[in-house]
């Protein structure tokens, strides 16, 4: 069974929030302060982790994938002129056939989410100390080309 990486991430999050608020109000780790002023920040990260900042009135995810779907409808009933449709309706390509205007608002999107991504993931890297593993992997690189870069020795006999 594999390790339950969500609560990892909540907890390392939990615990990073505390030690925030602990420095910023008191000056101290939050292990170093009593338990007293330990609830105050306590009470603020309880509060924190259970509101959901998800506001399904926004409609932004559906505004996106509907617009979308509807530009591209319009676009192959001809109905957009040439650059509406180009922006709003289909770009002609083959693949991913999203107007401009989506494609920018989906990429905006991917951005999001791979900054989530690296948010997440920072810590775990830190921990398993990857990053000396990748410079390490850098160098190796750099040896082996640096390596045949290097004039060959001939072994065979002259006459």
């Amino acid at each position: 069974m594999a390790p339950d990486w969500s609560a990892d991430w909540l907890h390392r999050e939990a615990t990073g929030f505390l030690e925030h608020w602990a420095a910023a109000g008191f000056g101290r780790p939050f292990d170093k302060i009593n338990v007293e002023e330990q609830a105050a920040p306590r009470a603020r990260l309880e509060a924190t982790l259970r509101a959901n900042p998800y506001d399904a009135r926004s409609g932004v995810p559906l505004i996106i994938v509907g617009g979308s779907m509807a530009g591209e409808w319009l676009g192959i009933r001809q109905r957009l002129a040439l650059q509406t449709n180009f922006w709003f309706g289909m770009q002609g390509l083959e693949y991913v056939d999203l107007g401009r205007f989506w494609q920018i608002f989906l990429f905006i999107g991917l951005l999001l989410w791979l900054a989530l991504m690296v948010r997440a993931m920072g810590s775990v890297f830190s921990a398993l100390e990857v990053v000396p593993l990748i410079l390490i992997g850098f160098e190796a690189y750099e040896n082996l080309t640096l390596s045949r870069a290097r004039p060959r020795r001939s072994f065979s006999r002259r006459r």
